[in-house]
């Protein structure tokens, strides 16, 4: 989408001091945050809700999340932008943001990308693909998964560079979405947009509520066996959710083309 605006992208691990850089808010180790001290100009997109305390709750008493919250608050004041992909948190941000001397965060909208759409290949041999962060609850879940007589799954816990996980999809029937704890609320939104573009199935383990995109998907019935729910689920044609989407969601190259207007000035690019 940025490439369709005219400018030049490049992906990488290290940032590029020469350019401004848009970086995934995961900085763990906290030292991982150093070299934003450097004079690199850059953004954050902002991935995980804040608790109504202080830090990545909801849940989450692994040590390593304290890590990544602080390390994020060291990198906020430096940020040239904030991006938040859900609005949810937008409130709690901007305050923890005004609390730093931060820049105001704003909502990075969804949208469709037609440029790396490909053709659906629903119901195709393939394995059902999990990547995520490693918890408890999920790992009790994949290890069932992987142990059911006629499921392949394939699970990566943690995280892959792009170029190998979008290799790992293109071999996949079908996408999970996992809850990082038994009453987790949040939704995989970016497992069901990349899964659609893929023309991929997305499973969504269970969510409670309407948030969106959930609301387009089919919901577990409350007396099925989670396992049960994503044999059953594997391949399933999504055609009309995708078409649906790619229908209502704008196109991400104008999103950013606002949110750029809004956050970026000129000078900086």
């Amino acid at each position: 989408a940025l490439r369709a605006l005219g400018h030049e992208v490049t992906v990488g691990i290290d940032p590029d001091i020469s350019a401004m850089n848009i970086i995934w808010e995961c900085f763990y180790p906290r030292s991982s945050v150093v070299p934003l001290k450097m004079g690199i100009k850059f953004g954050l997109v902002l991935t995980e809700p804040l608790d109504a305390d202080d830090g990545f709750g909801e849940g989450r008493t692994n040590p390593i999340w304290t890590e990544r919250y602080e390390a994020m608050k060291e990198a906020i004041p430096l940020a040239k932008f904030l991006w938040r992909l859900v609005p949810d948190a937008l409130g709690r941000f901007a305050l923890l943001s005004g609390e730093l001397g931060g820049p105001m965060p704003r909502e990075l909208r969804y949208g469709w990308v037609p440029e790396i759409a490909t053709a659906a290949n629903y119901g195709a041999p393939g394995y059902i693909y999990f990547q995520g962060a490693p918890t408890e609850y999920r790992a009790e879940l994949l290890e069932r998964l992987g142990g059911t007589p006629g499921v392949r799954l394939v699970a990566r816990q943690g995280f892959l560079p792009i170029p190998d996980m979008l290799k790992m999809i293109d071999g996949a029937s079908s996408l999970l979405g996992l809850k990082q704890h038994a009453n987790w609320i949040w939704p995989s939104n970016l497992r069901a947009l990349r899964a659609l573009h893929a023309g991929r199935t997305f499973i969504l383990e269970d969510q409670p509520g309407n948030i969106w995109p959930t609301q387009f998907f089919p919901r577990k019935p409350a007396d099925m066996d989670v396992v049960d729910w994503i044999r059953s689920q594997d391949g399933f044609d999504q055609s009309v959710t995708r078409e649906m989407l790619s229908a209502t969601l704008p196109p991400m190259a104008k999103t950013l083309e606002h949110l750029i207007a809004l956050s970026i000035n000129d000078k900086d690019i």
